[in-house]
């Protein structure tokens, strides 16, 4: 039960951040970033079940694999692997041509520094929520 908890509660946290971002990210002056057509509940939850694949099964499966290069780089390595999730997941939902009411979703992301960004508060938020 606990797992299906987490599960949930990793996807709605996650969902909410993409959310926000496609919603308000462009009227604090963050171009690029974009989800088309307009975002609605039924396209946000297929990217939140699509984000949660991404960043959580594949994610902690490359953790795994790379574990010795992150021991050696100081962990400094994890921020790279959260960055390249971000883009992973732009390929995969593009990759998917997922047609929702005749609209092909589209994912467009930001610059390199800005993706860094949006993974460390990503990865805050997940880490309060491992903590509680």
């Amino acid at each position: 039960m606990k797992i299906l908890h987490t599960i949930v509660a990793n996807t709605l946290i996650n969902g909410f951040i993409l959310y926000l971002i496609a919603k308000y990210a462009s009227g604090f002056g963050f171009d690029g970033f974009a989800i088309t057509p307009s975002v609605s509940i039924e396209i946000m939850i297929v990217l939140w079940f699509i984000f949660w694949v991404v960043y959580f099964v594949i994610r902690n499966f490359i953790k795994i694999i790379t574990l010795p290069i992150r021991w050696l780089s100081l962990w400094l390595l994890t921020v790279f692997i959260n960055v390249w999730m971000f883009y992973f997941f732009q390929w995969f939902v593009n990759y998917l041509d997922i047609n929702i009411d005749g609209s092909r979703i589209a994912i467009h992301l930001w610059t390199f520094l800005q993706i860094i960004v949006l993974s460390i508060i990503v990865y805050f938020l997940n880490l309060i929520l491992k903590n509680n």
